[in-house]
């Protein structure tokens, strides 16, 4: 029986219940049993680990489902010291797909390796007018451009194909 009028107001459970709105909490959670959804059709920031948080942010694990991050404006992932690693770790592929341009920039050094193919690796250009070319090239002051196969190599063209050295060259 209860004979009060504010029996279970915000005064009388703030330290024991966190509430709708308004409410801050300090300590581990743990939701589970169903779908737990934040700023679910709101329009405001969702922020993670923000502040002056040192832990790591971890979404899934081995056995969860597909992880998906959508946005409908410009979007930017940034690790700020150490490295940023996007893999398959036992099968699949990795995907990098983009409506518009693309562009990779690396300040010292870009590797692309293939490792134990099984079948052809390509670096193609799809062009369907003249002005689709892709360049491969070494600028600045220093560089050699080395192109190298263990097996044959060969240079295919529809068209001329020109091989020109500033200094002294063996071909």
């Amino acid at each position: 029986d209860l004979s009060c009028t504010d029996c279970i107001g915000t005064t009388e459970i703030s330290d024991v219940y966190l509430l709708n709105t308004g409410d801050a909490g300090v300590g581990a959670y743990t939701f589970s049993g169903g779908i737990f959804s934040v700023n679910d059709s709101s329009n405001f920031a969702t922020n993670i680990n923000t502040g002056n948080s040192t832990g790591a942010v971890s979404i899934g694990n081995s056995a969860a489902g597909a992880v998906t991050i959508a946005s409908d404006a410009n979007s930017t992932f940034t690790v700020t010291s150490g490295d940023l690693t996007l893999s398959t770790v036992t099968s699949g592929t990795l995907a990098l797909a983009s409506a518009g341009a693309a562009t990779l920039d690396a300040v010292t050094s870009l590797s692309i390796d293939v490792t134990g193919a099984t079948g052809a690796s390509n670096i193609s250009v799809a062009a369907d007018n003249d002005a689709e070319d892709l360049t491969i090239s070494v600028t600045g002051s220093a560089g050699d451009l080395i192109l190298s196969s263990a097996d044959a190599g060969s240079f295919t063209t529809s068209g001329a194909l020109t091989l020109t050295a500033a200094a002294t060259s063996v071909w």
